[in-house]
C-alpha cells in the first residue's frame, strides 16, 4: 500500500515571521516628522531701490529657527546673493514671516528650516 505525503508550499518569509515579529516588538513605534514651512507667497521680499540691477537671477540662502508656534527665533544667511540690499531685504521679509511649525508624531517642535529664494532680474 502507498502512503500519500502532502507537501505545504510555504513562502520563505512565512519561515522568519517569529523572528520579523520579535524584532518589531523590541522596536520603538516609528516617529513621524514633518518639515516646518511658510506660504512662499505670502512671505515674499521687495526689491530694494538701491539694490544692483543684474542681468541674472542671484538667489539668497538662509536658515531660520522656528518655534512651536510658527515664529522666527533666530535667522541666518548661509549663502549670499551677492548684493547685500537683497539678502538684508530677504531676511527681512522672511524672519517677519509666520511658518508652519515642524512637528513630530503630531506634536510641534522646534525647528532649523532651510530655505532660498530666487531673485529675478528686474524689468525695465
Amino acid at each position: 500500500m502507498m502512503r500519500q505525503i502532502r507537501v505545504v508550499f510555504l513562502p520563505f518569509f512565512a519561515l522568519l515571521s517569529p523572528f520579523v515579529l520579535a524584532q518589531a516588538k523590541e522596536q520603538k513605534a516609528a516617529t513621524v516628522f514633518i518639515q516646518g514651512y511658510a506660504e512662499t507667497e505670502a512671505c515674499a521680499p521687495i526689491r530694494p531701490e538701491n539694490a544692483a540691477q543684474n542681468t541674472k537671477p542671484r538667489t539668497v540662502k538662509f536658515a531660520f529657527l522656528v518655534d512651536e508656534e510658527g515664529k522666527v527665533q533666530q535667522a541666518k544667511l548661509t549663502k549670499s546673493s551677492g548684493d547685500k540690499l537683497l539678502d538684508k531685504a530677504t531676511l527681512d521679509a522672511w524672519a517677519n514671516c509666520v511658518f508652519h511649525p515642524a512637528s513630530q508624531d503630531g506634536h510641534t517642535r522646534i525647528s532649523w528650516v532651510m530655505l532660498s529664494y530666487k531673485w529675478t532680474p528686474a524689468l525695465q
